[in-house]
């Protein structure tokens, strides 16, 4: 016999399949026993069942696209669902589980071709102009650019005429002002410093013309003159940084430090994955900004960030 599913979530108690199993055997006594004794044989065996619980099929009016979905409602072997009469939108039709509570589609949910909340995809590497960059002076022009240099020159000069007009018995020549081709080779000479000897060496040592030293230091400058530019190179104005430090402890680099962050944004992606880390530099300068620390073999210390 043949019912509507809304007419069997009605009979769920046993009074009510004893009424439907009298009228099965007033239609037709012989089979209607037989389908009677089948009928109740499997509703006890369902009834005892610990885990027995009856089926409901729902129809659910809400519209998203974030049901679960489901290759075949026959290949999940945790669901015993009927499938209902009821439809949603344009044939959508859907499976109750046996929990009563979730829902699972008939057919693959429809999804967009792109995903619109996924952000764009950042790949690691240069880009822009710095894709095109043949030579290592061509990477180095793209995060310290030409005109950087030529701040550092203008302000260093302004440091050199203050000190000149402080000692005017100096010789002219020890008193030179610099222009961009030297501070690019003293530059140049810092970072090759950094890579080919140990912290500890001393720049005598580096500049002895016994066949000891660095002969392509000895080529570019005099010792003499690489001192002086080491004390004497500025990155701002000191006729104004006073005011500009009242308010900001990087006032001595804040110009320089902000184009360079800003060229190396625009000259190179980090990509997605990004970790940002500190790392401390042993520092016994005069700064406004350096942190003690008693614990630490050095005491006091620059904080840098970096990224891994």
């Amino acid at each position: 016999f043949h019912r509507h599913p809304e007419e069997m979530a009605a009979y769920n108690r046993p009074a009510d399949i004893q009424r439907i199993l009298a009228e099965l055997e007033e239609e037709d006594p012989d089979d209607g026993l037989a389908i009677a004794d089948h009928f109740l044989h499997d509703f006890l065996d369902d009834a005892n069942d610990i885990d027995y619980e009856h089926e409901v099929i729902l129809a659910d009016d809400h519209d998203s696209e974030s049901e679960e979905e489901m290759d075949h409602p026959d290949e999940c072997e945790t669901m015993h669902v009927e499938e209902t009469a009821q439809t949603l939108g344009d044939d959508f039709r859907f499976y109750v589980g046996k929990d009563g509570e979730t829902i699972w589609a008939n057919d693959v949910v429809a999804k967009d071709a792109t995903n619109k909340g996924n952000p764009e995809e950042l790949l690691p590497g240069p880009k822009d102009e710095a894709k095109r960059c043949q030579t290592e002076v061509d990477c180095f022009s793209q995060i310290i650019t030409p005109g950087m240099i030529d701040n550092i020159v203008h302000y260093t000069n302004i440091y050199i005429q203050i000190n000149r007009t402080l000692h005017p018995d100096g010789r002219e020549r020890d008193w030179k002002l610099t222009n961009r081709e030297e501070i690019s080779a003293y530059l140049g000479a810092l970072f090759l410093i950094s890579i080919k000897v140990r912290d500890d060496s001393a720049l005598m040592e580096l500049f002895a013309g016994d066949g000891t030293g660095m002969t392509i230091l000895r080529a570019n400058f005099g010792e003499n003159r690489f001192r002086f530019l080491g004390r004497h190179i500025r990155f701002d104005d000191v006729n104004t940084r006073k005011v500009r430090s009242a308010y900001d402890k990087l006032a001595a680099i804040r110009e320089f430090l902000t184009d360079f962050l800003s060229n190396c944004q625009n000259a190179y992606s980090l990509g997605a994955f990004v970790t940002v880390d500190e790392m401390l530099v042993g520092f016994r300068g005069k700064c406004s900004f350096i942190q003690y620390m008693p614990k630490k073999s050095r005491k006091i210390w620059h904080k840098n960030v970096r990224f891994l």
